[in-house]
């Protein structure tokens, strides 16, 4: 039997319905304690173009270890601004969302021991939700 998912991002909107893939996109292998960057990228599959006006906040992290344990939620102080971003997205092309950063550490702000890592992420704005693939992260 597989154990439930647990997750601490939000998911309220209904899927973007404009056909579309999202993924994540940086560094495969980091140092832990170092700050590396990873962008949300949002492909268009579809014919017209995906117009998206959301806040600078609107793209939430959390990192799972080995086991599936949740380590790192999006860090709860994190600046958000009312500055309204604009994302637009033509038939096949790829369009960045968001950028999300993560230091190699736990909530705790500790150094995570070394190992693999998921990174998973979820945009939550514009009255959508759009919900990259995982993305596997080895921490040295």
């Amino acid at each position: 039997m597989t154990p439930p998912t647990v997750t601490t991002l939000p998911a309220v909107n209904p899927p973007l319905a404009q056909p579309h893939t999202a993924k994540l996109e940086g560094p495969q292998s980091v140092q832990a304690g170092t700050a590396n960057m990873w962008a949300v990228l949002l492909t268009n599959t579809g014919n017209t173009a995906i117009s998206l006006q959301h806040g600078a906040c609107d793209v939430r992290f959390e990192v799972l270890n080995a086991a599936g344990q949740v380590v790192r939620t999006t860090p709860k102080d994190a600046i958000c601004t009312l500055q309204i971003v604009g994302t637009n997205v033509a038939p096949g092309e790829t369009g960045e969302l968001q950028k999300i950063r993560w230091e190699g550490k736990n909530d705790q702000n500790q150094n995570v021991p070394a190992g693999t890592y998921t990174i998973r992420s979820v945009f939550n704005g514009d009255g959508v939700l759009i919900r990259p693939a995982d993305f596997t992260v080895t921490v040295r």
